[in-house]
């Protein structure tokens, strides 16, 4: 009897341990879970707040962008005018990307002068020859042509990549914090609501962008190979002429140009002249 109490006993005991160990094993189980779900929810925050800086340094430069297009072009020329690229705000979508591409490439050099001069020259150099191929590929035509010295094949020069590496000095070290504050005061669902509106707004000026360049260029070919249209055009046809007015389309893009097929260039707006 005796020992039959013993062995209870011990088997209680032991019961118990075991028990005790698979609690105490569930509850790191069940902190591990925990701190695991928080780093995902962590690193998706940080993800969604970087995606929110990068919207916005496109948004804001979009816009400088066009003003400096606007105080250069007044330096020169003494007239208000630039080639902006896009149909509807007051937008020049290019310096918004290169903006956001600077700001994420050279963000690490931060209070380096001359590492960021050094670095923004020779991505500004890239970032606007492979731009311009870009535009080639979707529009096949160049809507820029640069005629200043050491120029690379009219997509880049000198000049541009000395301009880059002063701008990326400032951007770094001044502008990207002023735009940082701006959006870090948006918060909660109205940054979502303005973000989704900014994107959209984007999206909408480049497909507008690549369709009034590709009608243009529709045009002013049918002008110079003399192409006699008799059948009635389709109703996308009809929209981009209502939209797009030649007018328009050579303000935006003066330095758009195609090769016809003995490889002489082309400009667009020559076409219209008559």
């Amino acid at each position: 009897m005796k020992n039959n109490t013993g062995k209870n006993l011990k088997n209680n005991i032991s019961n118990k341990k075991i028990n005790n160990e698979k609690v105490e094993e569930n509850k790191l189980k069940k902190e591990r879970e925990k701190v695991k779900k928080s780093t995902k929810l962590g690193e998706k925050r940080q993800y969604n707040d970087k995606f929110h800086s990068v919207i916005w340094y496109v948004f804001i430069f979009t816009i400088v962008g066009l003003l400096l297009e606007f105080a250069y072009s007044f330096i020169y020329t003494n007239v208000f005018k630039t080639p902006k690229g896009l149909i509807l705000g007051p937008f020049c979508i290019i310096y918004g990307i290169e903006a956001a591409i600077f700001i994420t490439i050279l963000d690490k050099f931060k209070g380096h002068k001359l590492k960021l001069f050094i670095c923004g020259s020779v991505l500004g150099l890239l970032s606007e020859y492979i731009i311009s191929f870009i535009i080639d590929a979707l529009n096949g035509g160049r809507i820029w042509n640069l005629i200043y010295q050491f120029n690379l094949n009219g997509r880049t020069c000198l000049i541009h990549a000395i301009i880059m590496g002063i701008l990326a000095i400032l951007l770094i070290n001044i502008a990207k914090n002023i735009v940082d504050c701006i959006s870090k005061k948006i918060k909660g669902i109205a940054r979502n609501i303005i973000d989704t509106i900014i994107i959209i707004l984007i999206v909408i000026n480049i497909l507008l962008a690549i369709w009034g360049l590709s009608a243009y260029k529709q045009r002013a070919s049918d002008i110079y190979y003399e192409v006699k249209i008799f059948e009635e055009k389709n109703f996308i046809d009809k929209a981009a002429d209502k939209i797009f007015s030649d007018e328009l389309l050579i303000n935006l893009y003066p330095n758009a140009r195609f090769i016809d097929d003995n490889g002489n260039i082309v400009w667009l707006k020559d076409q219209f002249k008559n």
